[in-house]
């Protein structure tokens, strides 16, 4: 915004510094949300918490210098985008004398500081175009800093913080043609230009068209992306679950064993993989890894499935404990208190079975099932008019319900 303001606008200096003042001062907006106080209970506090985590766990030096080289990755991403990549498995560099992190600093200064020459050369007489490529070239470096500074993000770089920067190079690289087109003369001079960036621009073209395919869908998208990156588990790990919401549950079944290879503590490789050995009846396997997942991160989910597992193959003294602990880490479970109550119902717990059903019609009054259930506990117990309540309640809710009318007529109450 200052070098706009000071190339293309015109005024008394101290005046127009403090119209601006306002827009400056904005810049604090975002660090004051992430570490003012009280940030932890805003908006911004699981970013917070995970800035924190990235700033104690990476070298604020590493990352600066390693961020020279990202720039000039981005650079070439620019003028040559091949070899993209959605999730990048990019060396950390810890000294700025390492060749390609020097070579990587010189080019980002050398542009850093001709925009900054360019400009002087504007103020002293020369083409508003030098401006332009100028103000263009601060502007890359400008919003690419958020993320390409001093402040450590785990991610050393992401094809997605090029958006905003990507604008100013465009501003620059338009006024460079024009600023050439304006030291050419004659019409043959000016069609050599024109034809040069038909031929700059149709491979960009080709290479734009060939990278909407890999973004086909999301399995083409991480079968790129662990040809590039197959060291690291998170794009084998996504690649594994679209293969599992596609269905393809073999190809999931190797992607998430591969991940586990790689990050032997990614609870949820564990818990997707149950969850297919489950569906497949393989109960040893799929035992170990809801096991191992609730080892690594207790969650509800996963005791809720180990239970189901359980309870599928007889063990109901196990299932009853992991519809439990279930619960116990999610009170408003509605699933898991259905299911422990036709458990205990099972075992003869008729109190401990009415408890949970009723538990379920507490979280969902709509839950003809458990009507249903509820009225069958009633029943067992003798009493008549509890039953014959929790049955009509069942068909208000689903009329259809064929079972529950004919309790219902068993309990002498459906006249």
């Amino acid at each position: 915004m200052l070098c706009v303001e000071f190339a293309f606008f015109k005024g008394a200096f101290v005046p127009r510094l403090l119209r601006l003042a306002p827009f400056l001062l904005a810049m604090a907006v975002i660090p004051w949300m992430l570490f003012g106080p009280g940030a932890g209970m805003t908006v911004g506090g699981e970013v917070m918490a995970l800035q924190l985590k990235d700033m104690a766990g990476i070298s604020t030096h590493d990352y600066l210098v390693t961020q020279f080289r990202v720039m000039a990755t981005y650079l070439r991403l620019l003028v040559l985008p091949v070899g993209q990549n959605i999730d990048y498995d990019y060396p950390m560099f810890s000294s700025l004398f390492i060749p390609e992190v020097l070579a990587s600093f010189a080019l980002v200064s050398a542009l850093f500081f001709g925009a900054i020459w360019l400009f002087v050369r504007f103020l002293r007489g020369g083409s508003g175009h030098l401006a332009l490529i100028s103000a263009g070239t601060l502007w890359f470096f400008t919003t690419i800093s958020v993320e390409s500074s001093i402040v450590p993000i785990k991610d050393l770089i992401f094809e997605h913080r090029l958006y905003l920067p990507s604008a100013g190079a465009a501003i620059a690289a338009s006024a460079g043609v024009f600023f050439l087109a304006d030291r050419f003369t004659g019409m043959s001079a000016l069609r050599a230009l024109a034809a040069a960036c038909v031929v700059l621009v149709l491979p960009l073209s080709v290479s734009a068209y060939m990278r909407n395919g890999v973004w086909e869908n999301e399995v083409t998208l991480f079968e790129d992306a662990v040809s590039k990156s197959p060291a690291k588990e998170r794009p084998r790990y996504n690649l594994a679950w679209a293969y599992h919401r596609k269905g393809e549950l073999d190809k999931a079944i190797e992607h998430y064993s591969g991940t586990l290879r790689l990050a032997p503590e990614k609870e949820k490789a564990h818990y997707n993989l149950g969850l297919i050995y489950q569906g497949r009846g393989e109960t040893e396997k799929a035992e170990r890894h809801l096991l191992e997942a609730l080892r690594i991160k207790p969650e509800p989910a996963a005791y809720y499935n180990l239970a189901m597992l359980y309870h599928s193959s007889g063990g109901l003294e196990r299932a009853i404990s992991s519809y439990r602990d279930a619960i116990a880490a999610k009170p408003g479970y509605e699933d898991a208190h259905y299911n422990l109550g036709a458990a205990l119902m099972e075992t003869g717990d008729l109190e401990g079975a009415a408890l949970h059903f009723s538990a379920v019609i507490r979280l969902n009054a709509a839950s003809a099932d458990a009507f249903y259930n509820l009225g069958k506990v009633y029943a067992k117990k003798g009493d008549r008019k509890k039953a014959a309540l929790a049955f009509s309640e069942t068909l208000r809710l689903k009329p259809g319900f064929s079972e529950a009318r004919a309790e219902l007529n068993r309990t002498g109450a459906g006249q």
